[in-house]
């Protein structure tokens, strides 16, 4: 850097990304703050490099220059493909040649600078950084810085979030600039760099400052950008110094601003990076779980409105089914070789006696009339009475109902000879008289 705090020179502009940077002395004898931006010597990405020096006018100057010369060095000549490894390796190295500087010039001891070293490539945005030289990420109208401010500014903001100083305290608080970490050649207390590299995507703005742009507040600078965000990243970093200019703060810092602009050509930023897809496919996941639960519980309540619909539906009332009446029980048929014509008592016997009596006229003669009747009412009360079918039935029972008796005659009644067996054709049914069939008679059904 020259004395009189000229712009730096050495800019270089990636075919893929619109890069330019600006610096302005301010209320200053001197310009601490150092920059580079160029094309990283493997072509792979741009790397930017800030530091904003401290420990006076001379002493700053010389910690900010060697800081960003000794990083660029490294940065491009460490044997590893590990962009990460690139960028610690830069920032060790840069610390200890500031420690040399000192052990070589007991002049500059207390000299130190804030280093911000960056590098966008095909994979995304990768950073290391030391003390409060902010780096803003401006997408989709917002501005939020994404670097950690290493100075005591967010320890005092902490102390007036729980109450413990007032808010004009905090603002004017005498050490809210100090830092609680820098490069000065001793231990790194506090280093911030991303494990893994931050998607970009086309149309997103990254601005690396010194403290001085701090002039203005966070609404101020996105509505600087948000305005300016067409234009080209040159006409951007001039917007920006204009705007702190336009404040005539006294002992205005000394302000520097670098503007990365990311095209739609880039690949980085031709469409969502890793953690972005990862988070779709996660909330893709998560909308997907979230239906299936609801598809569940709507299921589970049309089953539950099922049920509820059949126990307050009335239930219909059935009619009791008739009780089916037995149906008469018929006696079984006989065969018609058993079938034997019912006749009546009277009749049964008057037909014996006729043929009795022609067989007792031809060997005894005829007997009185008188003596006959006597006889033969003594033989009728002897002869049991029998029905046709098997075993003996009540005089209820619907063989007798079916049974008529012949009206009986004046004639006398003779009865059958004991063991006098008949043979069917011996026995002519009477007109009239009802005829019942038997099946399947026992033998002792048979009319003796």
């Amino acid at each position: 850097m020259t004395k009189n705090g000229n712009s730096r020179k050495g800019l270089a502009t990636s075919p893929l990304i619109d890069c330019s940077g600006t610096e302005f002395l301010g209320d200053r004898e001197g310009q601490e703050d150092y920059f580079l931006a160029e094309v990283a010597k493997n072509g792979d990405g741009v790397l930017a490099i800030l530091a904003d020096g401290m420990g006076g006018h001379a002493s700053g100057e010389v910690a900010s220059q060697k800081a960003v010369e000794v990083f660029n060095k490294t940065f491009n000549e460490y044997p590893a493909d590990s962009i990460n490894a690139k960028l610690g390796a830069a920032l060790q190295q840069a610390n200890s040649e500031i420690a040399n500087a000192i052990n070589g010039d007991h002049s500059l001891d207390g000299m130190g600078c804030t280093l911000v070293g960056l590098h966008v490539g095909s994979d995304g945005l990768r950073w290391i950084s030391v003390g409060d030289s902010p780096l803003f990420l401006f997408r989709g109208g917002k501005l939020m810085q994404i670097n950690a401010d290493h100075s005591m500014a967010p320890v005092i903001e902490e102390s007036l979030r729980k109450g413990k100083i007032s808010k004009e305290e905090a603002v004017n608080h005498p050490h809210r600039n100090a830092l609680r970490s820098a490069v000065m050649g001793g231990e790194l207390t506090l280093i911030d760099t991303p494990s893994i590299p931050v998607g970009l995507l086309s149309g997103d703005i990254l601005i690396l400052a010194s403290d001085g742009i701090m002039t203005l507040s966070m609404p101020e600078i996105q509505s600087v950008v948000k305005a300016a965000q067409a234009r080209s990243a040159k006409e951007l970093c001039a917007s920006l110094i204009d705007s702190v200019k336009a404040k005539r703060r006294p002992r205005q810092d000394n302000t520097t601003a670098i503007v990365i602009k990311i095209p739609l050509a880039m690949g980085a930023s031709s469409g969502p990076s890793k953690i972005l897809r990862l988070l779709a496919l996660i909330a893709v996941l998560g909308f997907l779980a979230a239906f299936g639960s609801y598809a569940y519980q709507q299921l589970n309540l049309k089953a539950l409105v099922g049920m509820l619909e059949k126990k307050t539906t009335s239930p219909v009332i059935k009619e009791p089914e008739p009780v089916p009446i037995p149906a008469e029980v018929k006696e079984p048929e006989p065969t018609v070789a058993e079938v034997r014509p019912i006749q009546s008592k009277g009749q049964a016997f008057q037909s014996t006696e006729k043929q009795k009596g022609a067989s007792e006229s031809q060997a005894k003669g005829t007997k009185s009339k008188s003596s006959n009747a006597k006889s033969e009412g003594a033989k009728e009360k002897s002869v049991p009475s029998k029905s046709v079918d098997s075993g003996d039935q009540s005089p209820n029972s619907p063989s007798d109902a079916g049974v008529q008796s012949a009206p009986s005659t004046s004639k006398p009644i003779v009865a059958p000879e004991p063991n006098a067996a008949k043979t069917p054709a011996e026995i002519k049914p009477t007109a009239g008289a009802p005829i019942t069939d038997h099946s399947a008679p026992t033998p002792d059904s048979a009319v003796k």
